[in-house]
């Protein structure tokens, strides 16, 4: 599931984790916003939204970095490319 989190025009960090918690259930999440500059250097910065949606879900979360290409299977896991929670 790929899901855009901000605040403004879309769900902030504690809706989006109920939504994929208690909703939806995926096996897995992509987390897009792009109100927000969520990563440096390969890795998501702290006190962001990112951050907080990632220590409120339940399944593992992937963060796009740019220029990396992700590649799932069809269970939902990350085989490759993936900066993730688990």
């Amino acid at each position: 599931m790929v899901l855009n989190i901000g605040d403004t025009f879309t769900t902030g960090p504690t809706e989006a984790a109920y939504v994929v918690n208690v909703l939806v259930k995926p096996r897995s999440v992509i987390a897009s916003v792009a109100i927000e500059m969520a990563t440096r250097g390969g890795q998501v910065i702290q006190s962001t939204r990112t951050a907080r949606f990632i220590e409120l879900t339940n399944m593992p979360v992937h963060v796009p970095l740019s220029g990396q290409t992700m590649e799932f299977n069809r269970l939902g896991q990350c085989i490759s490319g993936c900066l993730s929670k688990n």
